[in-house]
C-alpha cells in the first residue's frame, strides 16, 4: 500500500471514529505537518455538505492544520474540529508546548480514574409562601397557583399563565435557582422567555402590573422579552458583593453574565436595544451606557465600564444552545464553567497551563469526554470524587 493510500485510510478511519490510540497520535502529527489538509476537506466535502471552505494563516506559526464542521471547513492556526462521540471540539493554538496539538501515547492512553455527568434540567422554584418545589423531581403539568398566575411544567420549562384572574389579582413573588449542574427555562407572565445557566436564580413577580416589570438575577440569564412600549423591562444584577447594576429594556435579545467568581458583570446584546444603568460607579458621567446589537459591556468590580464591539454572539450563548464555545480562553475561564456545569471542584497541581483556546463541544458529554479531548493539546487531568486535577 502506497504512503498516499495509507494517508487516505487513515482518514477514513479517523471521520469513522474507528481511529486506534495509536492511529490517533499518528493522524494529528501528520494533521499538524499539513499532510492531510486536501483529504479532509474531500472527506468532508463528501460526507458533510460543508457551505464553506476558507483558509487563515498567522504570522510566525507553522503549524497548520484544519478545522472540520458539519457545515463549514477552515483551515486555522493549531485548531482543528474532532468527531468524536458525536461532538465537534476545536482545538487550541498552545504557546507554552513544543508539540502544538499532537499528544504523546502516555496522554491520550491515561485513563481517568472517575468520571463526572453532564449537567440537567433542574432546578428549585420558592413559592410566595416559602414551599419549595424540586422540579427535576415533578411531572409535567400544574404545579400551582400563585396569587393569579397560574403554574404549569413542561419538559424543563416552566409557565406563568396570568389568565386566571377569579382569584383577585393578587401580586406575589417566586424565585427559580439552579445550582451547580442544572439548568432550568421559564415563560413569565408577560410572555418573555428566560434561560438559567447553572448555579443562577431570577426573583420575579408572578404577573406584572403598574408602570414596569422587573427581576431580579445571579449568575447566568439569557432573556428573550416580550414588547411592551408602555411597561418597561428592568433586570436587577446581584451579586455575592450586592446589586451590581440593571438593565432596562422594552423588548430584547440579551445574555447577562454576573457570576460573582468572574471578573466582570457582562451585558450581552443580540437584538433591540438595551440600557445598561452602572450602580456602583460614583461617577456621574458613566452611570449608564446604551448598547447597539453585537456589543458588550463589561462592568469590573471597582465600576469601571468597557464597551466591546463585534462580539462573538455565539460564544456567549453557546451555553443556551446545549455547547460549550471558546474563543482565545483562558484554561481558567473553560474550567469554572467545568465547574458549575459538572458539579466538580477544579484544582491546579504546580503552575497553571499557559496559552489560550478555541474549541467548541457539546455539554452533554461526560466530563471525561471532554478532557480526554482538551488532554491532546497536552494538559494533563485526572478525575476523583467530584474533583478535577489539572496538570500542566
Amino acid at each position: 500500500m502506497t504512503e498516499k493510500e495509507l494517508h487516505q485510510k487513515l482518514v477514513e478511519r479517523y471521520c469513522e471514529n474507528k481511529a486506534s490510540d495509536k492511529e490517533l497520535v499518528i493522524f494529528f502529527q501528520l494533521l499538524k505537518e499539513g499532510k492531510l489538509d486536501e483529504m479532509m476537506v474531500d472527506s468532508m466535502k463528501a460526507g458533510a455538505g460543508a457551505e464553506h471552505i476558507g483558509e487563515e494563516k498567522k504570522m510566525g506559526n507553522k503549524n497548520l492544520v484544519t478545522r472540520i464542521g458539519w457545515r463549514r471547513i477552515a483551515v486555522a492556526v493549531t485548531i482543528v474540529i474532532l468527531s468524536l462521540a458525536g461532538i465537534n471540539y476545536l482545538f487550541n493554538n498552545n504557546p507554552g508546548k513544543g508539540n502544538g496539538v499532537v499528544a504523546s501515547k502516555a496522554v491520550i492512553k491515561k485513563k481517568l480514574t472517575n468520571d463526572a455527568a453532564p449537567g440537567s434540567n433542574k432546578a428549585v422554584l420558592t413559592l410566595a409562601n416559602g414551599n419549595t418545589i424540586i422540579l427535576d423531581s415533578v411531572n409535567n403539568g400544574t404545579l400551582a397557583q400563585q396569587g393569579a398566575a397560574k403554574i404549569d411544567n413542561k419538559d424543563g420549562q416552566l409557565i406563568y399563565n396570568d389568565k386566571i384572574k377569579e382569584n383577585g389579582g393578587e401580586i406575589v413573588y417566586n424565585k427559580m435557582e439552579t445550582q451547580r449542574g442544572g439548568q432550568y427555562q421559564l415563560i413569565l407572565a408577560d410572555g418573555s422567555k428566560v434561560w438559567l445557566n447553572a448555579s443562577s436564580s431570577i426573583r420575579f413577580p408572578t404577573v406584572f402590573s403598574g408602570i414596569e416589570r422587573v427581576v431580579e438575577i445571579t449568575g447566568e440569564v439569557y432573556f428573550e422579552v416580550a414588547k411592551n412600549a408602555a411597561m418597561p423591562f428592568r433586570v436587577k444584577i446581584n451579586t455575592d458583593s450586592g446589586n451590581r447594576g440593571e438593565v432596562e429594556v422594552l423588548g430584547t435579545h440579551f445574555n447577562i453574565n454576573a457570576y460573582s467568581n468572574e471578573a466582570a458583570v457582562k451585558s450581552t446584546l443580540l437584538e433591540g436595544s438595551i440600557k445598561l444603568i452602572n450602580t456602583i460607579s460614583v461617577n456621574e458621567g458613566s452611570k449608564q451606557v446604551i448598547l447597539k446589537p453585537g456589543q458588550q459591556a463589561n462592568l469590573n468590580k471597582q465600576g469601571l465600564v468597557k464597551i466591546c464591539d463585534n462580539t462573538d454572539l455565539e460564544e456567549v450563548v453557546a451555553w443556551k444552545n446545549g455547547m460549550f464555545q471558546f474563543n482565545k480562553a483562558s484554561i481558567e475561564i473553560i474550567m469554572r464553567q467545568v465547574e458549575r456545569w459538572y458539579d466538580v471542584d477544579v484544582v491546579y497541581v504546580g503552575a497553571k497551563p499557559a496559552g489560550h483556546y478555541r474549541g467548541e463541544i457539546s455539554r452533554n458529554v461526560n466530563a471525561s469526554e471532554m478532557l480526554k479531548i482538551l488532554q491532546t493539546s497536552g494538559i494533563r487531568f485526572n478525575i476523583d470524587n467530584g474533583k478535577i486535577m489539572v496538570m500542566p
